[in-house]
């Protein structure tokens, strides 16, 4: 059986960008605290980083792609959300870093409003929605990139938009804003990345396709090994995901772990859905966790280390999991629910009640598995009733 650190350099790649990772939420604590300063200096030095060569793809993503949470999409009443992107569109003069966080805002709404299933699935409705909001962000990426043009977020959320229009009308686009990516850095895993996974069969492209533009790139990262390789294993990622739709999951097992040298973090969420259909609780909870070390806002890695914790009765590793799920995702009772289970389990009553009680709130059917759980607590200890959802910062 291959293990996750195949070689000594991809174990010391690792070792180096754990070290370098931001806390959870950090980047979004700034926004919602108001320190957009800091916020903004912040992401200059992560995206100057990158076209140096100096960052890793993966504080890259964190330092953008974990400004915004799944919960604020859900409604438009997350007022302290709603205060900041207020405040930046009421200036009349707005920074690059200001737009482009706005045009990536917009761009979540749009992909949000749009849904997560196939074309021939989602309503008319929805798409206009998308597009509306995919409208007002193309107007703030594109201001952001003539007032900078090293930004590689700007890019690839352009990029993103613009794979969603007809091929003829998407195509040169795409093309424009890939060259002009890569004029800041021509080893760029951000960008091949989205350029390779507009070419999925499912948006119109061919495994044949992939192939080749993998092996035209491959000078581009002759110094850079350990990115081609992770690029590598998305034809197999894709084609395990498609084969677990389809419930085989031998041949998808076959599949990933022939592959897996290749490092690629979304192969491994293919490897969680199998080892949760298979209830290899350990290899799932391993797996979770190597993905969570690159996608750490990946929400079903999360979730799947949280349920894998509970079923190894790792408390500690399962509560840690289930927060975090929590205010990434935002209250519903599944979630209140198994994090208050998880504090109670470790005689954290205090911070147990007031999520079982909650759990009730938004779904009464958890009544017949908190019920009880909460009678304890208000019996054995009538002083630990006080917290809130709030106070847990949910």
């Amino acid at each position: 059986m291959k293990t996750f650190l195949a070689s000594a350099a991809l174990y010391l790649s690792l070792i180096t960008s754990w070290a370098a990772a931001a806390e959870f939420g950090h980047y979004r604590s700034l926004l919602l605290s108001g320190n957009l300063a800091q916020l903004e200096a912040e992401q200059q030095r992560i995206n100057q980083g990158f076209v140096a060569g100096e960052t890793s793809w993966w504080e890259y993503y964190q330092a953008f792609d974990g400004l915004w949470f799944e919960k604020d999409f859900d409604t438009d009443t997350h007022s302290a959300v709603a205060a900041v992107v207020a405040e930046w569109e009421s200036k009349q003069s707005l920074s690059p870093y200001e737009l482009l966080n706005l045009g990536v805002f917009y761009y979540e709404k749009g992909r949000h409003a749009r849904g997560g299933k196939w074309a021939n699935e989602t309503r008319q409705q929805q798409m206009e929605r998308m597009w509306q909001h995919y409208q007002r962000a193309d107007k703030y990426l594109r201001g952001a990139i003539d007032r900078d043009s090293t930004l590689i977020q700007a890019y690839r959320t352009l990029i993103n938009i613009y794979k969603n229009l007809p091929s003829a009308k998407a195509e040169p686009l795409v093309q424009a804003y890939v060259a002009k990516a890569l004029e800041q850095r021509g080893d760029n895993y951000i960008i091949w990345h989205v350029v390779l996974h507009s070419q999925k069969p499912r948006w119109g492209g061919s495994y044949a396709q992939m192939t080749d533009t993998l092996s035209e790139i491959a000078a581009l990262f002759a110094d850079n090994s350990a990115d081609l390789d992770m690029l590598n294993g998305m034809i197999a990622a894709d084609q395990a995901d498609m084969l677990i739709r389809k419930k085989r999951f031998d041949e998808a097992a076959s599949l990933i772990e022939s592959h897996e040298e290749s490092g690629y973090p979304q192969l491994y969420v293919e490897k969680i859905q199998l080892a949760r259909e298979r209830k290899d609780y350990g290899g799932c909870r391993e797996t979770a966790e190597y993905v969570l070390r690159y996608y750490p806002y990946d929400y079903y890695a999360m979730k799947s280390l949280g349920i894998c914790s509970k079923a190894l009765n790792d408390w500690h590793t399962a509560r840690d999991a289930f927060y975090h799920y929590a205010q990434y995702k935002g209250r519903a009772a599944w979630q209140l629910y198994s994090l208050g289970k998880a504090y109670l389990q470790l005689h954290d009553y205090e911070k147990a009640y007031p999520l079982l009680k909650a759990s009730i709130v938004y779904d009464p059917e958890y009544r017949k598995y908190a019920a009880k759980m909460i009678a304890r607590i208000e019996q054995e200890h009538p002083d630990k009733t006080r917290m809130t959802l709030t106070d847990l910062g949910l």
